[in-house]
């Protein structure tokens, strides 16, 4: 009888042991995933700024191209583009003050994303916080519920001990 109660106490032990530090390692390990997700949307972030340099570069040899193939166009039907005045010339000047303002809606959404891509990194690292202390807590119960198995099993082996002694 004392060989199966120290037995079944030792595996409950070893058992709320194993638990904890599977707990404890499945907490690392998703913290490490949150982790990686956070770098990731930084290095998005990141890349905003490229993305937005290209896109206006881009935006910007079109337009050229644009406002060029507008003066030769007038330019073929006859009408000067260099008058002050003149309607060509009004033209010319709305069409870039519409590409300014363009320019300045997609520098605007440029930043809003960036701004949504680290504060999506600054959850995913809240996250991996989360994650490593919820490992900790679930292990400290199992650690816990090893020491009730040794204090339970302790307690029986000794009350098996006074019976057959007393």
């Amino acid at each position: 009888m004392e060989a199966i109660l120290i037995a079944s106490t030792a595996v409950a032990v070893a058992s709320s042991i194993k638990a904890g530090k599977t707990a404890e390692a499945a907490g690392k390990f998703n913290g490490t995933i949150q982790d990686r997700n956070s770098d990731i949307a930084l290095k998005e972030a990141e890349n905003e700024d490229n993305k937005l340099k290209f896109n206006l570069a881009r935006f910007d040899d079109r337009f050229e191209d644009l406002q060029a193939q507008t003066r030769v166009a007038y330019n073929v039907s006859g009408v000067q583009t260099d008058r002050v005045g003149e309607t060509p010339l009004l033209v010319l000047m709305e069409n870039a003050g519409e590409a300014e303002l363009e320019k300045e809606f997609m520098t605007y959404n440029s930043q809003i994303a960036k701004e949504q891509k680290e504060e999506e990194s600054i959850l995913y690292s809240m996250q991996a916080d989360l994650a490593r202390m919820e490992g900790k807590s679930v292990a400290s119960g199992y650690y816990a519920q090893a020491g009730q198995s040794l204090l339970s099993g302790g307690s029986s082996y000794y009350s098996t001990q006074q019976g057959i002694t007393a």
